[in-house]
């Protein structure tokens, strides 16, 4: 009976810990979303002959900045972002959080997504850079999705 005590208390301080982990690697990088424009300018210039793959790419990136818990277990995403995305995609919002929730899925499994993304992560990092946003802070924050 005892025992059950102690491993309640020992739940509770797992429980703890693993709400510290995630609240720190879901914490978005961004919140100004100014910079989405930045992130859909980056990729538009890459020219990806695919549209539909050229948007895929841009809501993976959008959402690895804005709200990497999207990508994971399909949390809901603020209006506005939701906004944002919809306006420059031109997509409405259910194809948006349908499509999203399937993303990181590709991302694991196809190599050509996951290379294109990774190419495409690279040149918004340095778009981000040169519009403002702290090079060192991006680099930490990517590296914190690679750490767990």
């Amino acid at each position: 009976m005892f025992e059950n005590l102690d491993l309640i208390r020992d739940l509770e301080r797992q429980r703890e810990q693993i709400a510290k982990i995630e609240a720190h690697i879901c914490e978005p990088l961004l919140s100004e979303l100014s910079y989405i424009q930045t992130i859909w300018d980056t990729i538009k210039a890459y020219g990806h002959k695919d549209k539909t793959e050229e948007r895929m790419f841009f809501i993976f990136i959008t959402l690895l900045f804005y709200a990497p818990k999207k990508l994971v277990v399909g949390a809901r995403l603020c209006k506005r972002l939701m906004n944002e995305l919809c306006k420059l995609t031109k997509c409405r919002q259910s194809l948006l959080s349908h499509n999203s929730e399937n993303l990181m899925f590709y991302y694991q499994k196809y190599n050509l997504f996951h290379d294109n993304v990774d190419i495409l992560l690279d040149k918004v990092t340095s778009s981000l850079v040169t519009a403002g946003v702290n090079g060192t802070r991006i680099t930490e924050y990517l590296y914190k999705f690679n750490k767990y």
